[in-house]
């Protein structure tokens, strides 16, 4: 990272538009397992539950990251590609639904394990990106750990923004396929 160059900005983009993906990501998720697992709460348990495993394990994963602050602007990139990547099976899991009840398999392990597999590798990934955004920027002599709180706060605003578009806007216009890959497609951006 250059000498001198404030990075707060772009941290600060970064942060609203992969809060926005993230909780779009939740939202489609929850509706194509609906269709595939029922709509009752202990399949939107179960999506909350894996999306929230995956945070908290990406999180903590980051916490174990040890190398130079100038990588981890890399990591950011490379964490946000993984999420773009991690959610394309969720894309076409609207098969699943037959599968799931013909199978021989228990049932109720498949309902499990499923939210789990689609899920949870992608918010693993989510998880990495702000404490890797704030190690970033920790290199940087402008930066505060005050400003902490506000790269957070500015991440769940753009959840908020995400839910908002998805629900408002996404959904209605390009359907649940087509805000999957809008989500994506704030990943990607």
């Amino acid at each position: 990272m250059p000498a001198g160059r404030n990075y707060i900005p772009i941290a600060l983009q970064l942060a609203l538009l992969s809060g926005a993906a993230g909780l779009a990501h939740q939202i489609v998720w929850t509706r194509r397992l609906v269709d595939v697992l029922g709509a009752n709460a202990d399949t939107f348990s179960k999506v909350i539950g894996a999306f929230f495993v995956g945070l908290a394990l990406g999180a903590w994963l980051a916490s174990r990251s040890k190398t130079s602050a100038a990588n981890f602007w890399q990591r950011v990139a490379l964490a946000e590609l993984a999420v773009a990547l991690l959610a394309v099976p969720a894309l076409f899991s609207a098969h699943l639904s037959d599968w799931v009840y013909q199978t021989t398999t228990p049932t109720a392990l498949l309902k499990l394990l499923l939210p789990l597999l689609l899920i949870t590798p992608a918010a693993t990934a989510m998880g990495l990106v702000v404490p890797w955004l704030i190690r970033a920027l920790s290199a940087n002599e402008n930066f505060t750990s005050k400003q902490t709180v506000w790269l957070y706060g500015i991440n769940t605003l753009g959840g908020v923004l995400g839910n908002g578009g998805v629900l408002l806007f996404a959904l209605p216009t390009w359907g649940l396929f087509g805000a999957r890959l809008a989500a994506i497609g704030l990943n990607l951006l």
